[in-house]
């Protein structure tokens, strides 16, 4: 409500005005123009992409020659609502079992309530369980990704959705369905030998999907007079291993040897040039 007074003897109609509002902000006065006595309403309104901020604007009155202006404190704060953040942006499940992703609520702007929370775009043999499945903002919800078939591999991303009245928010999580393994990873491509001499180099094993057993190395397809040992034989998830390739006798030759891996059904292999 803006109000005019007048001073002395001043019973002129005053023209109001606003200045300063920053990008996205708007201003009416009902009515325009009034006397002293009387009172306008300014009404301020905000658009969805007006940028949040804090500061004066400027309230003008003119009459004539004369001029009046005061600062009115205005603060653009963000739209009530809220927005939903997962403690992972991704998550891998072994076929036949299950896995936990936290999904946070987060307030924006003053809001208060409480968020229904729901899951799209599962694939084939995925279900997906909330605990709780209403979160009240500031908390977070579990949510279970289960895998009932043990032949089910996929994978994709997954809607997270939270919905309370008519206020709605979304995130993503990538879904993998696989089972934990192991890949090794020799640091060179090709290794030269004389006859009767000896070179080396390592091989690294890496976890996929979550493996954290230990892996026995092996090397098959070597050519005759040609032996290999590995120090050591068996190596733990991220660690390396070192080859030693030993030629007592044979003919020069280019081919290629397999590296192997084991542990328990699980195994790999990658090659090596020789």
């Amino acid at each position: 409500s803006i109000s005019v007074k007048g001073i002395g003897d001043f019973t002129g109609a005053v023209a109001l005005s606003v200045s300063g509002l920053s990008t996205g902000v708007t201003a009416t006065l009902n009515p325009a123009a009034i006397a002293p006595g009387s009172t306008s309403t300014l009404t301020l309104t905000a658009a969805p992409s007006a940028a949040t901020t804090s500061g004066n604007i400027f309230l003008k009155g003119a009459s004539g020659t004369l001029s009046v202006m005061t600062p009115v404190s205005l603060n653009v704060t963000a739209s009530p609502g809220f927005t939903l953040m997962p403690g992972s942006s991704s998550l891998v499940v072994a076929p036949g079992s299950s896995g936990l992703a936290s999904i946070s609520v987060l307030s924006k702007g003053s809001f208060q309530g409480a968020v229904a929370l729901a899951v799209a775009g599962l694939p084939p043999g995925v279900t997906a369980a909330f605990t709780p499945s209403s979160v009240a903002v500031g908390n977070a919800a579990m949510v279970k990704i289960m895998v009932a078939a043990p032949g089910v591999l996929s994978s994709g991303i997954l809607t997270i959705t939270g919905a309370s009245g008519n206020l709605t928010g979304a995130t993503s999580l990538n879904l993998t369905v696989a089972a934990p393994g192991f890949t090794l990873q020799p640091a060179v491509t090709s290794l030269t030998v004389g006859t009767g001499l000896s070179t080396s180099t390592t091989v690294k094993v890496l976890s996929a999907y979550g493996f954290t057993g230990s892996v026995t190395l092996g090397a098959t397809g070597l050519p005759c007079g040609v032996y290999a040992a590995f120090t050591p034989p068996t190596v733990t998830t991220g660690g390396t291993a070192t080859l030693k390739l030993t030629s007592n006798f044979g003919a020069v030759v280019t081919t290629n040897i397999v590296i192997t891996g084991t542990s328990g059904r699980l195994s790999a292999s990658t090659s090596l040039s020789l």
